[in-house]
């Protein structure tokens, strides 16, 4: 595996519509695009919010997390202060999430973990085991997580009679990306 540095370059990677790019790439690159706008349209809901149920922010920071613990993992990066449950600021949420978005972008595309999908690698759950996982789960862990997580805060903020952001990913694919 080539050694990746773990910074944002908040650019675009590689351009989409490359037809040089397989269709994995262009697959999770955009559903990690859509999975990036969903967040960032609840960031802005939160901040025109004074007042948020507790638990929208709790979920949402967990979301920020997870994804955070799954690109050390894939990367083999021990940092110690990123927690699942980590309470996060709505100050937090932006950067973070564009660091994630713009980090899993230089992954896919890396030579090594853009191309070889079905790289295994090993990785040390919450509990101290090992675990052997594979790029694709660990991708599609990511996206699926964050897209569950995303619905619990959407029950919660529909309960408390406030309007939800459009993130179905048909409407956002059609709206905003050109693939």
């Amino acid at each position: 595996m080539e050694t990746l540095t773990l910074t944002s370059s908040y650019t675009e990677p590689f351009n989409l519509q490359d037809n040089n790019l397989s269709e994995v790439r262009k697959m999770f690159s955009s559903l990690f695009k859509q999975n990036n706008e969903a967040n960032e349209d609840y960031i802005l809901l939160f901040e025109k919010y004074d007042q948020l149920p507790s638990k929208c922010l709790d979920i949402f920071s967990h979301i920020i997390n997870v994804h955070e613990l799954w690109l050390n993992r894939i990367t083999n990066v021990h940092d110690g202060d990123v927690k699942p449950w980590r309470s996060l600021s709505k100050m937090d949420f932006t950067l973070r999430n564009e660091d994630n978005y713009y980090i899993t972008l230089g992954l896919l595309a890396s030579e090594s973990y853009g191309q070889d999908y079905n790289w295994n690698f090993i990785y040390i759950n919450h509990e101290g085991n090992q675990i052997k996982t594979n790029l694709t789960d660990a991708y599609f862990h990511i996206l699926s997580h964050s897209a569950y997580h995303r619905g619990q805060i959407a029950y919660i903020l529909k309960q408390n009679g406030i309007t939800l952001p459009e993130t179905q990913f048909s409407i956002l694919k059609n709206s905003s990306s050109p693939f």
